[in-house]
């Protein structure tokens, strides 16, 4: 599991039940790295939501720090 997960919320309140979740997915990620990687990766997770033409748009933005790299990944929604 990875260890270390950043998150933040931008004009939303990132709750405990919320944190629990994001953890869970998240953390299961380390499966996929190799294992020297596995100690110094961490996550950033950004969540924001916005109002846009009367309906609200949340987003997720997921940031995975690897020793020689960054993947980025970003998922937007209407609820």
């Amino acid at each position: 599991m990875i260890k270390k997960i950043e998150i933040s919320g931008i004009h939303t309140e990132v709750t405990d039940d919320l944190k629990k979740y994001v953890t869970k997915k998240i953390g299961k990620l380390d499966q996929y790295l190799p294992v020297h990687a596995r100690k110094t990766a961490y996550a950033e997770v950004k969540l924001k939501e916005q109002k846009v033409k009367k309906r609200t748009e949340c987003t997720c933005e997921v940031i995975l720090h690897l020793p020689k790299e960054t993947i980025m990944t970003k998922e937007t929604t209407v609820n």
